[in-house]
């Protein structure tokens, strides 16, 4: 399998083309008639049919959280943020290289499924990296005393938005993406781990018939 890429109305026309003139496919969003179309359209259409969608949309990335935590698969979505806004030439470079290491063989097309990369800025690792410490084999946002997966939890399958825990945790928005991105890539040991504490504390909570039998046992033992 390769590459092939769907640009919403952000993406400038140049991009397309000299993405085209590399052989690589690319489906504008005026090429399909949803120039007007709303971001989950976007994404559903570029889901629907193989597509990894660019975008300068920063509203993709908390989309992508929301799609992930509803178990909604989608072929990858390639963000350049408004740094780039210029730099045709760069995101044409950084699509080019995914590209060619898919072809390669170097990479698979599964690892970028169900991903959103800066692709213009830092890697998944490399969020991962600068915003996230390990420290006594638990993660933390960088430089604080803050869990990862606390933070991540307080988003993952609730209403909260991503502003909501930035303000909740006082951290960057850098911060709470990475930690939710750390919480999704190691997601399997963190629930397993996070249900044996939670039925653990069940089996340990004092019910009103442990309390019952507790009461029982002292007056039994003053009699």
């Amino acid at each position: 399998m390769t590459l092939k890429f769907y640009t919403d109305t952000h993406i400038p026309k140049q991009v397309a083309i000299q993405l085209r003139a590399k052989g690589i496919e690319v489906v504008r969003c005026e090429d399909v008639d949803m120039a007007e179309a709303d971001d989950e359209a976007h994404l559903e259409y570029a889901a629907n049919n193989g597509f990894v969608l660019i975008t300068k949309d920063e509203g993709f990335r908390a989309r992508h959280f929301r799609w992930i935590s509803e178990e909604k698969p989608h072929k990858g979505i390639f963000y350049c943020g408004e740094r780039q806004t210029a730099a045709i030439g760069e995101i044409v470079s950084a699509c080019t290289t995914y590209y060619e290491i898919i072809e390669s063989g170097a990479g698979e097309v599964t690892e970028i499924e169900n991903e959103f990369f800066d692709i213009c800025q830092e890697t998944i690792m490399e969020k991962i990296i600068n915003h996230i410490e390990i420290r006594d084999g638990c993660a933390y946002i960088r430089g604080t005393n803050k869990k990862a997966e606390m933070v991540a939890r307080m988003y993952v399958g609730t209403d909260y938005s991503i502003e909501e825990v930035m303000e909740q945790y006082s951290l960057s928005a850098a911060n709470v993406h990475a930690a939710i991105t750390y919480y999704y890539d190691n997601r399997e040991e963190l629930d397993a781990r996070h249900e044996a504490i939670v039925n653990e504390i069940r089996e340990n909570a004092m019910t009103l018939e442990k309390f019952r039998a507790k009461i029982a046992a002292q007056q039994k033992d003053t009699e």
